[in-house]
């Protein structure tokens, strides 16, 4: 009885380690259909590039953007690891791609998708701030942070109301 106990605890931390290391699923049910699509897209363009896909920390957050009391999703894809692959697939020197979905009366839609070092979101004046880091090919020629408003109808920077157009 005592030599199977050590042998039951290896079987189970082997087991746990092959859990992990298994590429994690995509959303559940209940994300949008949107969301769903968009990391189905993003793991077999990871699998094409001989890479396993994998969804970490972050990657899917729910934040209300667009002052409507309905959620709004940021998908930032730094946060979908693919190891494996035979280049970066999500993020390059510009940053890592960012995908916002904001709702509209017919459901999430893509409202605009960057690249961007880092991000942000929070409440400022009552009003829903995402605040975006950029590389400078998206500021003309200097490094920057934008700060964006939803004005119904796009995102515009929060000072001079003009609407964000990012470079593709």
């Amino acid at each position: 009885m005592t030599t199977a106990r050590p042998l039951v605890l290896l079987l189970g931390l082997l087991a746990a380690g092959a859990a992990r290391a298994q590429p994690q699923p995509l959303p559940n049910a209940a994300t949008p259909n949107i969301v769903n699509r968009t990391t189905a897209e993003a793991f077999a363009q990871c699998r094409q590039a001989g890479g396993h896909p994998e969804i970490r920390a972050g990657y899917h957050t729910n934040f209300e953007l667009t002052s409507d009391n309905r959620v709004d999703v940021i998908l930032d894809m730094a946060k979908l690891e693919c190891g494996g692959a035979s280049g970066p697939l999500f993020c390059g020197s510009a940053g890592c791609q960012l995908r916002v979905f904001v709702t509209s009366p017919q459901g999430l839609r893509l409202a605009l998708e960057v690249p961007a070092q880092r991000w942000s979101s929070a409440i400022q004046q009552g009003r829903p701030v995402l605040a975006l880091s950029l590389h400078a090919s998206q500021c003309g020629g200097a490094a920057c942070e934008k700060r964006l408003v939803w004005n119904g109808q796009a995102f515009a920077d929060q000072r001079s109301g003009e609407v964000f157009a990012p470079t593709p």
